[in-house]
C-alpha cells in the first residue's frame, strides 16, 4: 500500500514483530545440583527457557512442550553462515527469523576436491536453543583434519516449539506499572532500558519513506547560512530530553510534507513544533521569524509508527492518520496469540508520545528511551507520530537518527518567513528563499502589507508587538 511515497511494510501482516531484548543480560544465571554435582544454568528472561552447562556446551533442560518440525514458511526464515575449520570442526551462526523457538537442527555438509569431486556428503544433528528473532552459535565435530578445498552446506531439518505468548500478560502489566512508577526526575537510564527490553517480542507498524518523499524542518530565527544549522542539533548541544531523543542521542525532527495539503498548512505544522507563539496557545500575539529547510529522501527510511486505532479518536481531518489507524487495527488482528500483548504495549508507548502537559524535559524520558532502543538497539531509522502540538490534526512528525539523515537525505530548499499572530489568527508568509550553493537569499514577498493588516484585523503591525 502506497501513500505519497510512503509504504506500510508488510511483515507479519503489516505488523513487524521484534524483540526489545538486544542487551548482554538476556540470561539470568544460576546453578542446580544433580547427582552430587553442581551445574551452571541460564534462564532466558523473555521465554523462561532454561539450559544447563555440561561438557563445554549449553544443553536444554527437559522440555514439556511438544517439539515439532517447523513449517516450511517458518524454516525459510532461518538462515546462517558457517566455515569448515582445519581442526575438523564445522562452526558458524544461525539466525532464527521465525516465531518458533528452535531446539534442534540437522545440517548437511558436502566437501569437494579441487576438481569438484565429492569427497564426502554427511548429515549432522545438533541440539541448540535459538529464540525467535535471535542468533546463536553452533560448533559441530564433522571430521578429523583433512585438506578440504571447498564445501557446501545447508540446513535440512529444524525442530522446535511455538509459544502463543512469550511473556504472560500479568508480567506485561507489572513491567508497564514499573515503568509508570519510575522517578523520571532521576533520569533512570539503566532501569528503563531493562524494563523496556524485558517486554520481549512485540509488534508495531513500520512506515517506509521512499526516495522523493519530502520532510520539512522549522527553526526559529533567520539568517542561517549552513546545512548544519538546519539539521539535527549537534550532540554537544543536546543536553535535554525531547519527545524522541535523550541527552545521549540527538535526533533530527521534522514534519512529513503531504501532497494533499497546501504549502502553508505544511509550514504551520512544522512551525507548531518550534514556534513559541504557536506553542503557547491561541491567546498569544506577536511576530516571529521562522526558517524552513526542505529535505528530500534519497534512500528508503524505515520508521516505527506510534499509532493505534484509538489515537486522536475525534480527529477527522487527517486522512493519513485514518489510513494508518485502519491498517494497524487490521494487521494487529493477524497476530493471533500476540494481539492482546501488542495492543497493551503499543497503547502504553502511544500514550507516552501523545503527552501534551509537559513541565520538565524528563516528562519525555520514556518516549525518548523507547526511540533510542528502537533506533540503536534494533537499527530502525527512527519514529513517526502524529503532531501533538496540533492535536493530531493534519500532520505527522518524524524523529530520525543523524546517520540516516547524513546518508539518506539531502537539503534541497531553504526559505525564511515571518509569522504574524493575533490570538487565534495566524499568518505565515515566505519573505526570502535561498540558493543553496551560495546561500544568498532572494526576496519572495507573497502579499502586501495591506493584505496582512486586513487578514489580521489590525490597523498597523505595532499592534502585534
Amino acid at each position: 500500500m502506497r501513500t505519497n511515497n510512503l509504504t506500510i511494510v508488510i511483515i507479519c501482516a503489516t505488523i513487524i514483530l521484534f524483540s526489545f531484548v538486544f542487551w548482554p543480560t538476556i540470561y539470568r544465571y544460576d546453578k542446580i545440583s544433580k547427582d552430587s554435582y553442581s551445574y551452571p544454568i541460564r534462564i532466558n528472561r523473555v521465554t523462561g527457557y532454561t539450559e544447563y552447562f555440561f561438557e563445554n556446551k549449553w544443553i536444554p533442560q527437559q522440555i514439556d512442550k511438544k517439539i515439532n518440525l517447523l513449517p516450511t514458511d517458518e524454516q525459510n526464515k532461518v538462515i546462517g553462515n558457517a566455515y569448515l575449520g582445519n581442526n575438523g570442526s564445522f562452526s558458524g551462526k544461525i539466525y532464527n527469523g521465525s516465531n518458533w523457538t528452535i531446539t534442534e537442527i540437522v545440517v548437511k555438509v558436502c566437501t569437494k576436491e579441487i576438481d569438484g569431486t565429492v569427497k564426502w556428503d554427511r548429515k549432522f544433528k545438533e541440539s541448540i536453543v535459538i529464540n525467535p528473532l535471535s542468533t546463536n552459535d553452533f560448533d559441530i565435530n564433522v571430521t578429523v583434519y583433512e585438506n578440504l578445498p571447498t564445501f557446501e552446506w545447508e540446513i535440512v531439518e529444524i525442530k522446535g516449539f511455538k509459544e502463543n505468548e512469550w511473556i504472560y500478560m500479568s508480567e506485561i502489566d507489572e513491567i508497564i506499572s514499573n515503568l509508570r512508577g519510575l522517578d523520571l526526575s532521576t533520569y533512570p537510564f539503566s532501569q528503563t532500558q531493562e524494563l523496556i527490553r524485558s517486554l520481549g517480542h512485540t509488534g508495531f507498524l513500520v512506515i517506509t519513506l521512499h526516495r522523493g518523499k519530502r520532510i520539512i524542518r522549522a527553526r526559529s530565527g533567520d539568517n542561517y547560512s549552513t546545512r548544519n544549522e538546519l539539521t539535527y542539533l549537534s550532540q554537544v548541544k543536546n543536553l535535554k530530553c525531547k519527545r524522541a531523543s535523550t541527552p545521549n542521542k540527538t535526533m533530527f525532527y521534522g514534519s512529513i510534507i503531504q501532497d494533499s495539503q497546501s504549502e502553508e498548512e505544511n509550514r504551520m505544522i512544522a512551525a507548531s513544533e518550534t514556534s513559541n507563539l504557536l506553542r503557547e496557545g491561541i491567546d498569544t500575539t506577536g511576530i516571529e521569524k521562522i526558517t524552513y529547510g526542505r529535505w528530500l529522501v534519497i534512500k528508503d527510511i524505515n520508521l516505527i509508527a506510534l499509532i493505534n486505532e484509538n489515537t486522536y479518536a475525534n480527529v477527522l481531518n487527517n486522512p493519513f492518520l485514518s489510513e494508518l489507524k485502519s491498517a494497524y487495527n487490521k494487521s494487529i488482528k493477524s497476530t493471533p496469540g500476540f494481539e492482546t500483548k501488542n495492543r497493551k504495549i503499543n497503547s502504553f508507548f502511544v500514550e507516552e508520545f501523545s503527552k501534551s502537559n509537559i513541565k520538565y524535559d524528563y516528562d519525555y524520558f520514556l518516549s525518548a528511551m523507547f526511540t533510542e532502543i528502537i533506533s540503536y538497539d534494533l537499527q530502525f531509522d527512527g519514529v513517526i507520530y502524529p503532531s501533538v502540538q496540533i492535536g493530531g490534526q493534519l500532520g505527522f512528525n518524524v524523529a530520525i537518527k543523524p546517520e540516516t539523515v547524513d546518508n539518506n537525505m539531502i537539503l534541497d530548499f531553504v526559505s525564511e518567513s515571518t509569522l504574524y499572530k493575533k490570538g487565534d489568527i495566524s499568518l505565515n508568509l515566505i519573505d526570502k528563499i535561498s540558493e543553496l550553493n551560495t546561500w544568498k537569499y532572494v526576496d519572495s514577498h507573497q502579499v502586501t502589507l495591506d493584505v496582512i493588516l486586513e487578514k489580521l484585523h489590525i490597523k498597523e503591525l505595532d499592534e502585534l508587538i
